[in-house]
């Protein structure tokens, strides 16, 4: 089968690594803003507007960036731009884009899904990622290989590691097409058999996230795409999405959101100063420490994996915390806490060129912060 543009799938061999969730010990802490007082300080905040400025206002060497402007020049890179220091240093389209257009974020729409469970806790709507799917959907007990579904959890759903036979990195071909094909997309992916027990294994699986969407809706009496819009995007000054639902109007937790560079920088720059935002606290600080320490082996290629957030040690020291979301053709939120740093790029390079904007973080992004 061809491969689907909404694939959230990005490597060329199916690959299925051990999680990492036996003790406390085996996990990464946290990379969030090592200064939680700095979010507190912040001179502004770009809720209306993004304010602008040269790259040497914020500490970054304009002559590095002149590299990275050639990159893109040369690859399909829709969007690219740079935070530091609560400043847009560096902002590039490719033509017939700008900064009005709606991007689709693919499967950095998970990273959002996270988000709006973490709210849902904070608010006393869910008692937390430990509880069992069978609380949300009792019809679990009627599926094939009941007794291991009872042990799955919503942390084992953002962790990708809920031992459900989900191939969509192997025999699906970096698609969910079956899923999309039936008429209860939840339903499909519950009643999936199980491969290996919940917390064993990473596997990613964007069917998990869609069950994660079901579970808000369930317990906000609303659709994920509406409470995320009262409880997170109308606070931070997000007001252009484009969000898709299932057939049966469940809003797609995995993939398909739309939005501007502009706009997902300013999620990212929500993580960035540990979920506050002008002096409130949009997302709990717990809930962003939580999601962005490992939880799961993750993947080789691209990293150990939090809650919906991908973590990625790089090789420069300052950027050792780096964590982000990542979606189908080249998608990244970066978000890099020691240098106070958030970079978005949108891009439409499948298979191996997708990878690039990693190299390009670390070869101009981050060189160039002084």
């Amino acid at each position: 089968m061809k491969p689907n543009p909404i694939a959230a799938g990005l490597l060329a061999v199916a690959l299925i690594c051990p999680a990492a969730t036996a003790t406390a010990a085996d996990l990464l802490p946290s990379p969030i803003l090592s200064n939680p007082s700095l979010a507190r300080t912040r001179e502004y905040w770009p809720t209306q507007e993004w304010r602008t400025a040269r790259p040497s206002k914020a500490g970054m060497d304009a002559s590095v960036l002149d590299g990275l402007t050639r990159k893109l020049a040369a690859n399909e890179v829709l969007a690219a731009l740079i935070v530091r220091r609560g400043l847009v240093v560096y902002e590039r389209y490719k033509a017939g884009n700008g900064a009005d257009t709606l991007f689709n974020i693919y499967s950095c729409s998970k990273s959002v899904t996270s988000a709006l469970v973490g709210i849902a806790i904070d608010r006393g709507l869910l008692k937390g990622v430990d509880r069992p799917m069978s609380e949300f959907f009792p019809d679990i007990a009627k599926t094939v290989d009941p007794a291991r579904k009872f042990d799955l959890t919503l942390r084992h759903l953002l962790a990708m590691s809920s031992g459900l036979d989900w191939p969509e990195w192997g025999a699906w071909n970096y698609y969910f097409q079956p899923m999309i094909e039936s008429p209860d997309w939840v339903d499909f992916v519950l009643a999936r058999p199980m491969a290996a027990d919940p917390g064993s294994v990473f596997n990613y699986n964007t069917g998990g996230s869609q069950v994660l969407s079901a579970v808000v809706g369930r317990a906000t009496g609303m659709p994920a795409a509406e409470f995320t819009r009262h409880e997170l995007f109308d606070r931070i000054g997000i007001s252009q999405v484009e969000w898709p639902a299932d057939p049966n109007g469940v809003s797609t937790g995995g993939y398909g959101i739309r939005m501007s560079a502009r706009d997902a920088a300013r999620f990212a720059y929500l993580y960035l100063n540990n979920g506050v935002w002008d002096g409130r606290q949009v997302v709990s600080r717990a809930w962003v420490e939580e999601s962005t320490r490992q939880q799961s082996e993750g993947h080789p290629w691209f990293g150990r994996y939090g809650l919906h957030w991908w973590l990625r040690p790089l090789a420069d020291p300052r950027a050792a915390s780096t964590f982000f979301a990542m979606g189908y053709g080249g998608q990244y939120l970066f978000v890099v806490p020691a240098l106070d740093l958030v970079a978005v790029f949108f891009s439409w390079m499948p298979g191996g060129p997708s990878f690039q904007p990693m190299q390009w973080l670390e070869e101009f992004v981050i060189r160039a912060a002084k």
